[in-house]
């Protein structure tokens, strides 16, 4: 298999999945044997509400849409480890990451992020962060 063909495969999976999630959100027997969820280059200007319900997702990977912020519902994924959210619009540290204690790796580069960053909002288990090609004049609280 060539590598156009295996991003075709790709891509065809991720639109797979993001149509699971929002053609078919009722379908929870699908969405909770999610383990790990590619939505990059989805033009997502929001996640949609029925990503509560993959509760046995482990990895998510937004990168590259259109995200302000993350809903308060990804609070509710216990069991997400890795969060991407690499190359979107956000302007500030999603409020709900204080509250997603499971995840250890967390990618927030490549947003709009400015001014000051207060780690006490990260997860207290994160292990891996980074938050290159922001525009942050100031981080506080680390470690």
């Amino acid at each position: 298999m060539s590598k156009v063909d295996d991003k075709k495969e790709e891509h065809a999976e991720q639109r797979r999945q993001l149509e699971l999630l929002t053609k078919y959100p009722e379908n929870g027997a699908d969405l909770t044997s999610l383990k790990s969820l590619d939505l990059r280059f989805q033009e997502l200007a929001e996640l949609p509400e029925s990503i509560s319900k993959c509760v046995n997702l482990w990895k998510l990977d937004v990168g590259s849409n259109k995200l302000k912020t993350l809903p308060k519902t990804l609070a509710h994924l216990e069991k997400l480890k890795i969060l991407f959210a690499t190359g979107n619009e956000m302007e500030e540290i999603p409020a709900v990451l204080k509250d997603m204690k499971g995840l250890t790796m967390l990618s927030l580069m490549r947003n709009r992020i400015k001014g000051v960053v207060d780690c006490a909002g990260f997860p207290a288990m994160t292990q891996w962060l980074i938050m290159t090609d922001n525009k942050i004049t100031e981080i506080k609280n680390i470690g």
